[in-house]
């Protein structure tokens, strides 16, 4: 089996490449019109451990105001049509595993193995973390599709397990 020394991991959030920077406080003259929600979305479920009603509202932000992510953090897009010798795109073949790959860093790990379809399979080890009707770290998969062929959407990848801890609360 490979195995994979160590997990890649984004750069630190101390640097800031990763974080969103609040707007200065005066306007940013862009060319475009500032992008928001059009109106206000209002969700309400049942909270994950205390199984209480929760209710969130997400509403438009007026201009120059909230969170912004730079465009000087995107270092390059990466969109580049290849072509063979007559000017014509190539086809290229979609990414497959040979064999088990695995890679894990303390208590988490992502692994992939040779199949005809797409699992995604993950697991979590934390101490904080109450999982019902176990007292071990659960493992958990899905399968995104039942044909090798088939191209997934976000709302086929989106969906995920939350777990919260109960120290992280506000």
């Amino acid at each position: 089996m490979a195995r994979l020394s160590k997990l890649a991991c984004p750069a630190s959030a101390n640097d800031g490449s990763l974080s969103s920077l609040p707007v200065p406080p005066a306007p940013m003259v862009t060319g475009r019109l500032q992008q928001t929600l059009a109106d206000c979305v209002e969700r309400q479920g049942k909270a994950l451990h205390s199984g209480k009603v929760s209710t969130v509202r997400l509403c438009p932000e007026r201009a120059s105001r909230g969170r912004r992510v730079p465009n000087s953090n995107v270092e390059e897009v990466g969109l580049t049509v290849a072509t063979d010798l007559d000017g014509k795109s190539v086809e290229k073949m979609a990414p497959h595993v040979n064999e088990p790959v695995y890679a894990w860093r303390n208590d988490s790990f992502v692994a992939a193995f040779p199949s005809e379809v797409v699992r995604i399979t993950y697991g979590i080890n934390f101490s904080q973390v109450f999982v019902p009707g176990s007292n071990s770290c659960p493992l958990l998969w899905r399968v995104l599709s039942d044909s090798a062929s088939q191209k997934y959407d976000s709302p086929q990848i989106v969906p995920s397990s939350i777990f919260v801890i109960g120290s992280s609360r506000l």
